[in-house]
Order: structure tokens, then C-alpha cells, then sequence
């Protein structure tokens, strides 16, 4: 595999920036997404030619700076001087049977048929969810349908990229409501299930002279076991489900 580097680009606090924060990054979400995707590119603007070689995530830090975790072949560069940037190899040592802690933002599709229209193509798995079930369905009947495609399509993941997800979930290891600011826990026991679902719903992008680019959204959270660790850094290195460009599909691993 090549290498690959991890950065936590962060927005400079110097004045001249942080005048210009509500234009880089404008609170609005859908401007927001499309600005972010630009905003992380001008990181690796250096070849004009290149295709996107990274993949990002947007936090936010406890004290409001807007920041970014980027996954890259390449070592990120501002040239323009808005950003804080701190770089590191990224090269876990992993072993079968290591247990990691895992949060993943994905947009998670499948091909599938269209119950309605009877059209393929590909849809997020929320949508398919709602659509298989009858219009009078109970709003919890369609929240399970939800969290049920949810977990299959993580657990399809999981299959192709080396890991496992345990079996139950430990208490002591249970991600901190915290970990992800501004995300609601779905309403599930999470001691009784292998991951927690911490939020789901829909954004989109405003595309200027397109239209917008709408898509489902899940956060994931749990604990994973390492069944083959070369094939578990290849899919992080790919990245996990759609709309990659637009700051999904990076999972971020760390020791349980």
C-alpha cells in the first residue's frame, strides 16, 4: 500500500482569517459542504492534473475553530496560509484480533430496484429502507427499517475490508455521547448491539450552476475486531461508502 498521511488542518485564528470564516465556511449546510470540499482541495492544488487522493471530515474543536481530519497519499500544503497544519505518517501496526475503537460518516448506497418505479440504480439505504415498506408503515416501523439497512450495509463493508464488528458492544468501551458534538444517539440499546448508530438524515450540496446533490447520511460508532489488517487499511485508505468529496466515508480508528 502507499503511504498515506493523516492531518489535522485546522482554521488559523489570526484576524485576517477568521474575518473571512463565515465566507470560507458559511453556516448555511448546504453552502457549507460545497464550500468545505473546496476548501480542503486548495490543500492540494499543487497539480492541477491530480485526482482527489485524500478524504476528509469536518470537526469542530471545543473552542468553535473549524477543523479538518484528512486522510491523503500526499502531504497536504496551504499555500494560502489558512490554515494551522499538523501532519503524521499514517501506518497503524495491526495484528488479527486487535480491537479498535471506530466513528465513521458515511453515505452508505446500494444498487437496488426501485419498489415504486420499478427503475434500478443506486439509492442510500434509508431511502430504500422507507420506500420497501407501505406508505401507512408507523413511524418506528420505518426507524427500525433504518437502523436495520444501516447495520447490514456496515456489516457488508466489513466482510471486504478486513474486520468484525463484535458480537456486544462492552460498556467500558462505549463511545462518549461527546465524541461527535451536535449528533443524537438513535434509540437503541447500544449494550446490546455491536455499534451505535449516533445519527441519521439527509443533506445536501448546493453545486453552483447544478443541482443541488442530495444524500443520506449515518454516523457510526463502535468497537471492531481486526480479522486481516492489510485489507483493513486498504478500505480505509479507499474510504467507505459515497459522497467522498463532500467529507464523508473516512473512518477513524484508534485502540479500544
Amino acid at each position: 500500500m502507499t503511504s498515506l498521511f493523516l492531518t489535522r488542518a485546522k482554521l488559523r485564528r489570526d484576524p485576517d482569517v477568521a474575518t473571512l470564516q463565515r465566507i470560507l465556511l458559511p453556516e448555511e449546510a448546504d453552502r457549507r459542504l460545497e464550500a468545505s470540499h473546496h476548501l480542503v482541495w486548495s490543500l492540494f492544488a499543487g497539480d492541477a492534473d491530480a485526482r482527489r487522493d485524500f478524504l476528509f471530515r469536518e470537526t469542530t474543536r471545543p473552542d468553535g475553530r473549524p477543523t479538518f481530519l484528512i486522510l491523503s497519499a500526499r502531504p497536504p500544503r496551504s499555500e494560502a496560509r489558512l490554515f494551522e497544519i499538523d501532519t503524521k505518517p499514517f501506518a497503524p501496526e495491526l495484528a488479527p484480533g486487535d480491537r479498535l475503537r471506530f466513528e465513521l460518516h458515511a453515505n452508505p448506497t446500494i444498487q437496488a430496484e426501485n419498489p415504486k418505479t420499478g427503475t434500478k440504480g443506486r439509492y442510500d439505504v434509508m431511502t430504500m429502507a422507507v420506500m420497501r415498506l407501505t406508505e401507512k408503515a408507523p413511524q418506528l416501523e420505518k426507524a427500525r427499517a433504518v437502523e436495520d439497512a444501516a447495520r447490514r450495509w456496515l456489516g457488508r463493508q466489513a466482510l471486504s475490508a478486513g474486520f468484525m464488528i463484535l458480537e456486544r458492544f462492552d460498556p467500558e468501551l462505549e463511545p462518549k455521547a461527546d465524541a461527535l458534538p451536535g449528533f443524537d444517539r438513535t434509540a437503541c440499546d447500544i449494550d446490546e448491539e455491536p455499534i451505535a448508530l449516533l445519527s441519521s438524515g439527509f443533506q445536501s450540496a448546493a453545486v453552483p450552476g447544478r443541482r443541488a446533490a442530495r444524500f443520506g447520511l449515518i454516523d457510526y460508532a463502535g468497537v471492531l475486531t481486526v480479522s486481516d489488517p492489510p485489507a483493513l487499511l486498504a478500505g480505509i485508505a479507499k474510504g467507505f461508502g459515497r459522497a467522498k468529496a463532500y467529507g464523508c466515508g473516512l473512518m477513524l480508528i484508534r485502540r479500544a
